[in-house]
C-alpha cells in the first residue's frame, strides 16, 4: 500500500509541480534519484523483467529531463502545463510498448488511484 501510495503522489507531483508559481529545474542528482525511486516502485509493484527495467529506467530519464527543458523554456504557464501533459501521455505511450498487458493494465490501475 505504502508504494501504491507513492507511485500515485509521484504521478501527481509529476503532474502538478509545473503549476507552481515558482517554476525551476531539478538538479541532475534529484533527477536521478527520483527515476531510481520510480523504477524500484515500477519494478516491485509490476515485476519487471531485466530488460525492461533498464529500458524504463531509460524512458524515465529522457521524460524527467524533457519536463525540465518545458519548465526551463519560455512558454506561459499555460503552455507549459499543456506540453507536461503531452509528455505525460507520451509517456505513458511508451511504456506500454515495454510492459505486457497485464503489466500496464496494473500501471494504469496504480496511476490512476486515489489514496
Amino acid at each position: 500500500m505504502r508504494t501504491l501510495l507513492l507511485l500515485v503522489a509521484f504521478v501527481s507531483l509529476s503532474l502538478s509541480s509545473f503549476a507552481q508559481d515558482r517554476l525551476q529545474s531539478e538538479p541532475i542528482p534529484e533527477v536521478e534519484k527520483r527515476v531510481e525511486q520510480k523504477t524500484q516502485i515500477l519494478k516491485d509493484e509490476l515485476a519487471l523483467t531485466g530488460k525492461q527495467e533498464v529500458l524504463v529506467k531509460k524512458k524515465l530519464t529522457e521524460f524527467y529531463i524533457e519536463r525540465n527543458e518545458i519548465i526551463n523554456s519560455d512558454m506561459d504557464l499555460d503552455q507549459k502545463r499543456n506540453a507536461i501533459k503531452a509528455v505525460v501521455k507520451n509517456q505513458d505511450k511508451e511504456l506500454r510498448d515495454i510492459l505486457t498487458g497485464p503489466q500496464y493494465e496494473t500501471y494504469l490501475k496504480y496511476k490512476t488511484a486515489k489514496p
